[in-house]
């Protein structure tokens, strides 16, 4: 269709000058009967009668009303797909207009999952139809056509030219407006076929991946794509074909700044997303620049702080429950840790201007923000990514204990601490078992130092733990029992009245096979189960200083118990060891009776 006009606008470029874009691979467009009135007047004329003599009810939702609420849209979009179409790219941006508008007006009740959204079922009719229209005004931004097929013209102005661009480019701008909500609601994704879907995201991806965009605003495209992809909730499996393509892309919208920008908010968002949903699967795929996303831990943008702890500790999570899977990637993330807290900590760093890591993770800091516990949940994270790592390098320990040291001394997080100090207690199990791997007098060195720091905090369990830790060790060594005993002597001699108390207890326990003819008992849990998921899963990091203390109270009801006897044997071998144990603890009693009702 030819236009012999001089002056052409908006209103009349035809949608048959377009370069054919896709082909006609989907089922062909739904006869227009599909959007015709189902049979019901005389119905709804007999409910009208009635009403009139009632009291006026509260009008429904127009999701509710089977008939014509989004049809006129739809119809027009499946029509501009005959080839004997008067469809204009006007109509196009007006109908995308239209419709997104109105699905956005009625978005909470879209999302109510408990109506009955009659509407949005000409959606799942005309799926097909739609997804191809979406398709070719989503791909128009990939094409640079000549002047000619742009505006009908054998010569077109240059004037001309630019308006009929114009308009393409609020073609593609509108249909993405379109399916971002399509793809950001559960109701409406449900209403398009798994393929459907898997061809929306291979054509976004495809665009934002397009070097040479022929628009006059490519960024401000990609920065769309982008935010569509960060927002979008399609189920794992659809997204799957495309999450390796989807890291790339974060990648490169991450770059390796610290400032704020529209795109890095959005690539970190999709991080999360897809760490999320793929967990220890995912690890592979951040190990190429995960170098670039530790720095905004220091970032001077809140914001980014926050969401790159929830990526770090959704990441420290997939690697307790699965420790097995991507052992490689996990690996190559811990040693990229110690790079980035050796950076960081120097005082030479290249960014020591922000003050480094100490400060940003400083809990002094974080009780003043409105999530107070958000900087031991960075540090439980990064304890559990580093593995062993948090014990054998130097920057590393030092970060970690004097972090968790001034944690102790914030009202609002004393109890968290020890929470985080069992992290320490969990790479220290692992310190024990690269032991067995490696038994030298090296390695026995790295683990009595790693020993040393565990135990300079007692309280809140984290003895226990410690005890569960030796005694649990894959080698079975023997001095396991020894540094328990250890472990017990500092307890029961300690100047904190609960953790003395919890020391006695563990006594009485260890010593009640005496005198018994049954073998003695042995329970000793995981050091992995110590560390409460609550640290990992945006429990602590959603708390406020309103409800962080009642929060840390419920979960530390919940931690495991040690229940260990000593064998007759080592009763005779450790006599000496437990005597000395046995009278401190006496004198603990007795210097203070309180002690003994807290045992109780």
């Amino acid at each position: 269709m030819r236009i012999a006009s001089k002056s052409l606008n908006k209103e009349n470029i035809p949608i048959n000058n377009l370069p054919p874009l896709l082909k006609q691979s989907h089922e062909q467009p739904p006869a227009l009967g599909l959007f015709d009135s189902t049979p019901q007047s005389g119905i709804a004329h007999q409910a009208q009668d009635k009403a009139s003599c009632a009291t006026i009810p509260m009008p429904p939702s127009p999701l509710s009303n089977p008939r014509k609420y989004y049809d006129s849209s739809v119809s027009t979009l499946v029509n501009s797909l005959s080839p004997q179409t008067e469809v204009s790219l006007a109509d196009l941006n007006e109908v995308y207009t239209e419709l997104a508008n109105r699905i956005r007006t009625d978005a909470d009740a879209i999302n109510d999952e408990t109506q009955a959204h009659h509407s949005l079922a000409v959606l799942r009719r005309a799926s097909a139809s739609l997804t191809q229209a979406l398709r070719r005004d989503i791909m128009l931004i990939r094409i640079e056509p000549s002047p000619e097929e742009l505006t009908g013209l054998n010569t077109p102005t240059n004037e001309q030219a630019l308006t009929a661009l114009e308009t393409r480019y609020s073609l593609t701008n509108n249909a993405l407006r379109l399916l971002s909500d399509i793809l950001s609601m559960r109701p409406l994704y449900k209403q398009f076929t798994v393929r459907e879907l898997r061809f929306f995201l291979g054509d976004i991806v495809g665009v934002y991946i397009t070097s040479n965009l022929p628009c006059a605003e490519p960024q401000r495209i990609r920065n769309f794509i982008l935010w569509i992809l960060s927002n979008q909730c399609l189920p794992a499996d659809i997204l799957s074909p495309y999450s390796d393509t989807m890291a790339a892309i974060a990648k490169h919208a991450l770059g390796s700044g610290l400032e704020k920008s529209e795109a890095r908010t959005n690539s970190l968002k999709m991080l999360l997303q897809l760490v999320t949903y793929y967990k220890a699967k995912f690890a592979p795929s951040l190990v190429p620049f995960f170098s670039n996303l530790l720095p905004l831990l220091v970032s001077p943008a809140f914001e980014y702080r926050l969401l790159v702890t929830r990526i770090i500790s959704c990441l420290a999570a997939a690697k307790l429950e699965d420790g097995s899977t991507s052992v490689d990637a996990f690996q190559s993330i811990a040693a990229k840790i110690r790079d980035f807290i050796a950076e960081f900590s120097s005082r030479t760093a290249r960014h020591s201007e922000l003050g480094g890591i100490r400060a940003a993770l400083s809990p002094k800091c974080a009780v003043e923000t409105q999530n107070p516990g958000w900087s031991l949940v960075a540090v439980s994270s990064l304890i559990v990514l580093s593995d062993y790592g948090a014990l054998t390098h130097r920057p590393s320990i030092v970060l970690f204990v004097k972090t968790l040291s001034e944690a102790a001394s914030q009202q609002r997080l004393k109890r968290l601490q020890p929470m985080v100090w069992k992290c320490l207690v969990w790479a220290f199990s692992s310190v024990l078992d690269m032991r067995t791997k490696s038994d030298t007098p090296r390695a026995e060195e790295t683990v009595e130092s790693a020993f040393l720091v565990v135990q300079e905090e007692l309280k809140g369990g984290i003895g226990e733990a410690i005890m569960a830790a030796v005694l649990g060790a894959q080698d079975g060594s023997t001095e396991g029992v020894s540094r328990a005993l250890s472990v017990l002597e500092k307890m029961v001699s300690s100047n904190h009245a609960p953790t003395r108390a919890d020391g006695i207890f563990l006594l009485s326990q260890v010593l009640g096979s005496i005198g018994t003819p049954s073998l003695p008992g042995k329970d000793i849990p995981t050091v992995k189960s110590y560390l409460p998921l609550e640290l990992f899963d945006d429990t602590i990091l959603n708390t406020t200083s309103e409800t962080i203390s009642s929060v840390v109270e419920a979960i530390n009801k919940k931690s495991p118990h040690l229940l260990w006897q000593l064998s007759e044997e080592d009763i005779i071998r450790k006599w000496d060891a437990l005597i000395d144990i046995w009278i401190t603890a006496s004198t603990a009693v007795l210097r203070d009776p309180d002690t003994a009702l807290l045992v109780g």
